[in-house]
Parts: C-alpha cells; structure tokens; sequence
C-alpha cells in the first residue's frame, strides 16, 4: 500500500532478533528517470549493501538493466542478487542463475520469502530447518559479511587519507617544533 503514495523509499521492519542490526530500505521507482535521480541519492546516502531482489523466473529486462547502470560504484561492490520464488521455478531454471543478471553481482542468493517468514513465525515441524532450507539463513549471512567488508573498505579509505594527508603534515609540525608525535592505529 505504501507504494501506492510514490515514497522515495520504504523501512521496513521486521521483529526477529536474526535481523535486528540490518535496515531493510526498499527503494523503488530506479527505471523512473526523475524518481530514479532521487533514490540514487538515497542509496548513496543510506546504504552499505545493495541487495538486488528478482524473480528466478523473469528475464533481466531493458529497465532493470538501465537501473542497475544508474547504481553508485560503492554499491556495485557489496552487492547480492537475491533470486526470490525459487519454488515457483522450473526445475531447469532451479540449476542455474541468469548469467547476464548474476554477473554484476558478488552472490547469488535463492530465496523462498514464504517458507522463511513461516519459519520466522516458528511455524512448521522444523522452523530452523525450514529458516536454513528457505536460503534467508544464506541471505542473512551474506549480508552481514558484505556489511563488514564494506566498512573494513571505508576504514582502509581513511587510513590512507590519514597516511597521505595527516602524517605527512604532523612530521612538519614536528620538525618544525622539534617534537615526535606518535599516530595510534
């Protein structure tokens, strides 16, 4: 229903202590020229970790593809395609990911959205197996370790502004003062 006012972009959030360090931001409208100018800015402004949700069963189209042009460089790094409705797939199209859509990505994730909220819900016989066998396990997994390599990447970024700009200019300080400052990693 949300969607229906045009947001710049959509919170969701989920009550599951699994996910509860993870902000899912659904933004839509990026094929939209005017809308799509608005969401890149909010990708870029609010995300570590793109997370590309398609259908197993559709064809990477022509708005998807211009979409996914107009998506910051930072964001191309740390993304993963998450091919969803895997069970409503062919069994041919279950052993292999659209290679023009998995290319782009750093993972392909298959994901059953309905068996992974029942098991969220803790409904079934089994709802941890059925959490592990839906792939939001996989899902929830990849988007922590994307996250952290994402801010390791952010924190190498800074060391070498530190190394390249503050070093160089705390040694003239020093020389000039005639002191020594020592730089704590």
């Amino acid at each position: 229903a949300a969607f229906d006012l045009n947001p710049d972009l959509v919170s969701v959030e989920i009550d599951c202590d699994v996910l509860k360090d993870l902000w899912l931001i659904d933004i839509s409208g990026l094929g939209d020229k005017e809308h799509g100018k608005r969401a890149v800015f909010a990708l870029m402004r609010l995300a570590d970790v793109l997370l590309w949700c398609s259908s197993v069963q559709g064809p990477v189209t022509e708005p998807e593809k211009e979409a996914w042009r107009s998506v910051p460089g930072r964001l191309l790094r740390n993304s993963l395609l998450v091919q969803t409705h895997p069970d409503l797939a062919s069994k041919a199209a279950e052993s292999h990911v659209n290679p023009d859509r998995a290319k782009n990505f750093n993972d392909v994730i298959a994901v059953t959205p309905a068996a992974a909220m029942q098991a969220m819900r803790g409904e079934g016989a089994d709802p941890e197996r059925d959490w592990q066998e839906s792939g939001a396990d996989q899902l929830v997994n990849a988007v922590m370790i994307a996250a952290v390599e994402a801010r390791q990447a952010e924190l190498e970024k800074a060391r070498r502004g530190i190394d390249k700009t503050i070093v160089p200019a705390l040694a003239k300080l020093d020389a000039f003062f005639g002191t020594k400052t020592v730089i704590q990693p």
